[in-house]
């Protein structure tokens, strides 16, 4: 669930929750909005709270990665958050991984993150 704080009449901060690192520690994502002055006094409501739910999906879904985010760096990040795979299995992809790199090297130029959710 988002947790939304109002900070001034048109700006609000969602944080959302996505539960625990293995030393306890909360993993948590926030993102402050403004609300467009297009948007009317009795909608802001509205907006805020649909703008949540759009970041708990993406949070949740684990798209929210900013757009600097290199593939690699987000491969890797998703490859040790990984626990319900087979050793044998990680190793696999880790190996994938680390030719993707390769060419990517060759190439001169890392491609960035695709956002997966627009496609």
């Amino acid at each position: 669930m988002a947790s939304i704080k109002k900070l001034t009449d048109r700006k609000f901060k969602i944080t959302i929750s996505n539960g625990y690192r293995p030393n306890g520690k909360k993993i948590c994502k926030a993102k402050t909005i403004t609300v467009p002055d297009s948007v009317k006094p009795r909608g802001i409501r509205q907006y805020v709270a649909h703008e949540a739910e759009e970041l708990e999906r993406l949070v949740k879904s684990g798209f929210a990665e900013d757009r600097d985010t290199t593939f690699e760096a987000y491969a890797t990040r998703w490859l040790e958050r990984q626990v319900k795979y087979a050793p044998s299995t990680l190793a696999s992809y880790r190996r994938m991984l680390e030719r993707l790199n390769h060419i990517t090297d060759e190439q001169g130029a890392r491609c960035p993150f695709l956002d997966c959710h627009s496609l």
